[in-house]
């Protein structure tokens, strides 16, 4: 592959996430098909996403972002079957969660139950579920925050303030019906 091709290649698989579907839905996938790019190579560039994507985590000032590198990280892990991707998201989740928002934390946990299925680790895989579930108690049991960043972007959709935090409590009462659920249905499925 000519280097000019190369970083085309590059540059459609980046814009796309990786995916083929995304490729395919833009009409691009036969055009990415013909630089025939090894298997090989394709794990790498995830790699590099993955790792730009913790990057600019590690970076990210608003929550928003967070939720956006967070889930692209996800997608990757999920991509790669990269088993220690869960790990590393619980842990992100558990060292920042006083820093998050109620809707931010909810939103990364999750993923994280998301993403579990790549632990092929039977223990492992429940442990890292309990957490999560855990994570999800705390974050449910605390009184509502939402960030100045959800505020502004959002914001247009509500009449007022209260009519937000209504919104948002509702979504809390019903995340914590579905935490009941999800502890239940989580042991059946393990």
């Amino acid at each position: 592959m000519k280097p000019t091709e190369y970083e085309d290649a590059k540059e459609l698989f980046v814009l796309h996430r990786g995916r083929s579907y995304f490729m395919a839905r833009e009409e691009r996938l036969e055009e990415y098909r013909r630089y025939r790019v090894p298997e090989i190579q394709e794990h790498e560039w995830r790699r590099e996403m993955a790792r730009e994507a913790l990057d600019k985590l590690e970076t990210a000032s608003e929550n928003m972002e967070r939720v956006n590198q967070f889930t692209k990280y996800g997608s990757l892990v999920e991509d790669m079957n990269d088993e220690d991707g869960p790990l590393v998201m619980r842990d992100y989740v558990e060292v920042n969660l006083d820093k998050l928002d109620s809707h931010t934390a909810s939103i990364l946990i999750n993923n994280i139950l998301r993403c579990v299925g790549v632990i092929r680790d039977r223990k492992l895989r429940q442990t890292v579920i309990s957490e999560c579930i855990g994570l999800l108690e705390t974050v449910l049991n605390k009184p509502i925050y939402i960030s100045n960043d959800y505020i502004e972007s959002y914001g247009a959709n509500f009449r007022s303030e209260e009519d937000m935090v209504k919104s948002l409590e509702t979504v809390i009462k019903y995340g914590k019906k579905m935490l009941r659920k999800v502890n239940c249905r989580w042991l059946f499925r393990l």
